[in-house]
């Protein structure tokens, strides 16, 4: 069995034919030549991909699965819902891919995260359920392996006793009271696979907004 993985960069575009047991079979690649039109540069990923499954002597049927790490932010529908170095501002580029491409199992994520993800599966961190990578490329980004599966987010509750831990208004949090609350074995961790999504931008409210008046809320637990 064969897949694509495909690595949307801020300056290149590389995409590789693997097998089954992570070896590379074959490998495209082109600038991004960012900024410019999200429909321009899928045009060039499709160009290296259908360039990697020839260099493979494969065809497109041949494949099991296409999967694409991007920069920014990738929801749970394989939208790129925001990439700063590539200007993509909720970009569907799953059904981009599966449109040029003609394969239906289509994955996108953070390029940090699929990088740990890698290499938790078949580099550096082979064998190993947690696992952190940092990446360093046209930005810096890290990705987290918990219990063998990616954290794409993460939020805190906090219980009144932490104001114990800063002492005024010039205190970061994520310092001193982060590092004491963690010596102190305050720190705990839950994993929630269900949905969730930040609220810190006007963005990311309108977003909210967007998905309440569609009906399409996963939060709402009420009738």
């Amino acid at each position: 069995m064969y897949s694509l993985g495909i690595d949307l960069g801020g300056t290149n575009i590389v995409a590789s034919v693997v097998d089954d047991q992570y070896n590379i079979i074959s490998t495209a690649k082109t600038k991004t030549n960012a900024p410019r039109p999200a429909n321009a540069i899928f045009d060039d990923v499709e160009k290296v991909c259908r360039e990697a499954v020839r260099e493979a002597k494969l065809t497109m049927g041949d494949l099991v699965a296409v999967g694409m790490g991007s920069p920014g932010t990738c929801n749970a529908d394989g939208v790129i819902e925001f990439a700063n170095n590539l200007a993509f501002n909720n970009v569907p580029a799953r059904e981009m891919l599966r449109e040029r491409l003609g394969v239906d199992n289509v994955f996108v994520e953070n390029d940090a995260n699929c990088a740990a993800l890698g290499e938790a599966f078949a580099g550096c961190g082979n064998g190993s359920k947690n696992f952190v990578a940092v990446t360093l490329g046209t930005g810096v980004g890290s990705g987290i392996i918990l219990d063998g599966k990616i954290v794409n987010g993460g939020f805190m509750v906090l219980e009144p006793g932490v104001f114990d831990y800063i002492e005024g208004d010039d205190t970061v949090f994520e310092k001193a009271p982060l590092e004491q609350l963690a010596k102190d074995g305050q720190l705990m961790v839950y994993r929630h696979d269900g949905f969730w999504k930040c609220m810190d931008t006007q963005r990311d409210k309108m977003q909210l907004e967007q998905m309440w008046q569609e009906g399409n809320a996963p939060w709402k637990l009420w009738k």
